[in-house]
């Protein structure tokens, strides 16, 4: 019997499972420095498949002030969401998102370039 791997973004014994629908929701975020481009305060972000490919997300909102990135979601975990270098207006973003607790609870680290900042928190996907 042979080993069989699964494409990008997929897994199962017949990779079935798309790996990106463990993160897919609505989330409430608590967001725990806010300076420049990051809205320090309670938000709602919403992560949504993207079709930019079979790993990728749209993060809506990530810094409660409307900036939408995409992002992987990582083939050897399942539950880190990572966020490539990516413009958005006049900041430049690269980051993180990692969804803990049974895929409900987690955090994000959003570092922003130009200018240079940070913004970080946590979130709980909404029921």
């Amino acid at each position: 019997m042979g080993t069989c791997e699964c494409p990008t973004g997929f897994r199962g014994d017949s990779c079935e499972i798309n790996n990106r629908d463990r993160v897919l929701g609505v989330y409430n975020v608590v967001d725990n420095y806010g300076g420049g481009t990051c809205k320090a305060g309670a938000y709602i972000v919403t992560i949504e498949i993207s079709s930019l490919g079979s790993n990728y997300v749209l993060i809506k909102n990530i810094n409660g002030l409307g900036v939408d990135l995409f992002g992987t979601v990582s083939n050897s975990n399942f539950k880190t969401i990572n966020i490539p270098a990516q413009v958005f207006g006049s900041n430049s973003f690269n980051g993180y998102i990692s969804i803990e607790s049974g895929n409900i609870t987690g955090s994000f680290r959003l570092n922003r370039d130009s200018p240079s900042g940070l913004c970080e928190g946590t979130l709980t996907r909404k029921p």
